[in-house]
């Protein structure tokens, strides 16, 4: 069976780390993934996933010159010691997913890959299907009042100072959010149309969120195009507070449902372990 450790560098997000041990789980029948965390495993919902810093200095340095695996894969920016890797092992290169290119200093360090939907990738690079396989917690308490997860400053800029049913609706930083809790409740508004919130948003959805947005390309792959609100614009606060409500009402359940049910048509198991093992056997040809 292919053998391959991941090692994700600690500027990976809780949100990423729960996707990026999603995809482990998806390989474990047609692969051997180990993954080592630097900043921990608290979001990786993976069995063979360990933290980096738990490990000894001599079980790191054993790793790092002797691991006696053929493949390894950096997700996010390169620890200094990758140079000893790539002495004796294959590597494979994902970018963390809010990378900025015009960093002239950045070079890829192993074979380029992207995640999937952003596929106007450059010669040579590998497009990565992520696994959105997430199961929703059923005992999330279904009368828990609704939120609006925003970044604060969405928050400010959209004045969310808005009720519902007489109630206030709390507004959580998403930024603060620990993406392991219980399924939500409420509304995600994304920040920006780029692939790094689109991502995100998916990640929401599976866990019970609607999503508000201008439209989006990439939201437009990952949910399907009626499977978010959208924004515009020229749209004003009123506007911005009636498509909220919308979002959080049972118009929004029905249309984050037909989202999840777009994400687990387009987005299974199966696609995202064939497309990392495109990769692998790719590098494994040279």
């Amino acid at each position: 069976m292919l053998s391959c450790i991941w090692y994700i560098s600690k500027n990976i997000s809780a949100w990423e780390r729960v996707l990026i041990g999603n995809m482990a789980s998806a390989l474990k029948s047609r692969a051997e993934i180990i993954i080592y965390a630097d900043g921990g495993v608290n979001n990786i919902k993976y069995e063979n996933a360990y933290s980096w810093q738990a490990l000894t200095s001599l079980e790191r340095a054993k790793n790092i010159l002797f691991s006696g695996k053929r493949l390894w894969h950096l997700w996010g920016d390169a620890p200094a010691w990758w140079p000893l890797v790539k002495l004796h092992a294959r590597t494979a290169h994902t970018l963390n997913f809010n990378f900025n290119f015009n960093n002239k200093n950045f070079k890829w360090q192993g074979c380029p890959s992207r995640l999937f939907p952003d596929d106007r990738a450059s010669s040579g690079e590998f497009i990565l299907i992520p696994n959105f396989d997430f199961k929703l917690n059923n005992n999330v308490n279904q009368a828990e009042a609704p939120a609006v997860y925003a970044s604060d400053k969405i928050a400010k800029d959209f004045d969310l100072n808005i009720k519902l049913d007489g109630n206030l609706i709390k507004v959580i930083n998403i930024n603060n959010l620990d993406f392991n809790s219980q399924a939500k409740s409420g509304v995600f508004i994304a920040d920006s149309l780029n692939i790094y919130d689109a991502l995100k948003a998916a990640v929401l959805t599976m866990q019970g969120l609607a999503v508000v947005s201008l439209k989006s390309e990439y939201l437009d792959k990952l949910l399907g195009s009626d499977g978010y609100f959208k924004l515009d614009l020229e749209d004003g606060k009123d506007a911005r507070r009636e498509i909220i409500l919308k979002a959080l009402s049972e118009q929004g359940r029905r249309v984050s449902a037909s989202a999840r049910h777009f994400i687990k048509s387009n987005y299974s198991s199966e696609r995202c372990a064939d497309s990392f093992l495109e990769l692998y056997k790719n590098i494994l040809k040279f």
